[in-house]
């Protein structure tokens, strides 16, 4: 939950700030508004509307590294899943592609869609290697707080504590039932004792070399620190810490926004316009 948690987080904060582009055509040097304006800023398809479509686009392009658009009946559809055959000297293809409960047979060449990717090695599967060992500390911390911090005392039976059945009985009772309720109580509570038992709490004492929930805390805060490096964001930023948040701003839309920005900027003017109308 912490990782799944913080991955989320980071796509959610990127889609969001994407979200909020505006896509602007120029001929010439002048802006333009004609069809494809509307295709990429208002309705890229009969079923979504531009922000909750790039939404999957960047959600898909952050989380799985790589997403793939193509373009039917005049529309704009986001791949849900697909397989790609990559060659070196002509057109990659793609195949097997499924859109929501909807499986394409058609074959299509790179020439025909969108395909973004992110990095050569998937993000996620580096934040999962990475989770494995801080999994482990955060498990490790957690069991270590409630066993530090839980309530300790030491009995002292006197030796001339009778050995009887029944005295042996009411001790067996004291230990693992009054004793058991008198620990487990959130409440205050008082645990009766006969026969010269004395019970002494040392729960204060062992407390002040227990482990603090800050500990637990620290390593999760680990976590967000790599998923945000992952992803080029501030770490406080996608901490929700606001404090500078003005350079933590500006170094975001740098390293973060700008590149996602670009890469979805070339690959439309190179596929939809083409080298052409792209010079002019």
């Amino acid at each position: 939950y912490i990782k799944s948690l913080a991955i989320e987080t980071a796509v959610n904060l990127i889609s969001s700030t994407l979200g909020l582009a505006e896509f602007k055509t120029f001929d010439k040097g002048k802006e333009i508004r004609k069809d494809n304006y509307y295709l990429f800023n208002v309705e890229p398809n009969v079923n979504q509307n531009a922000s909750r479509f790039w939404r999957k686009v960047i959600h898909n392009l952050v989380k799985t590294n790589d997403a793939l658009v193509i373009m039917q009946d005049d529309g704009l559809f986001v791949a849900d899943s697909f397989t790609k055959e990559p060659f070196a000297f002509k057109e990659n293809i793609y195949k097997n592609l499924q859109i929501e409960n909807y499986q394409i047979r058609r074959i299509f060449n790179e020439s025909e869609v969108f395909y973004f990717a992110l990095h050569s090695t998937e993000m996620k599967k580096l934040i999962d290697g990475l989770y494995r060992d801080y999994g482990i500390l955060i498990e490790y911390s957690k069991k270590h707080y409630r066993t530090s911090n839980a309530r300790r005392g030491v009995l002292d039976i006197p030796t001339n504590y009778p050995q009887t059945e029944e005295y042996q009985n009411q001790l067996k009772k004291l230990l693992d039932v009054n004793m058991k309720t008198f620990f487990e109580t959130e409440k205050g509570s008082v645990l009766p004792l006969t026969g010269g038992l004395k019970y002494t709490d040392l729960t204060n004492a062992s407390y002040k070399n227990g482990s603090d929930s800050r500990d637990i805390r620290s390593l999760i805060d680990d976590i967000f620190d790599y998923v945000a490096i992952a992803f080029q964001i501030p770490p406080q930023m996608l901490k929700g810490n606001l404090a500078d948040s003005d350079n933590s701003w500006n170094s975001y839309l740098t390293h973060c926004i700008k590149p996602l920005a670009e890469l979805l900027e070339k690959e439309i003017n190179r596929k939809y316009f083409g080298k052409k109308a792209y010079l002019e």
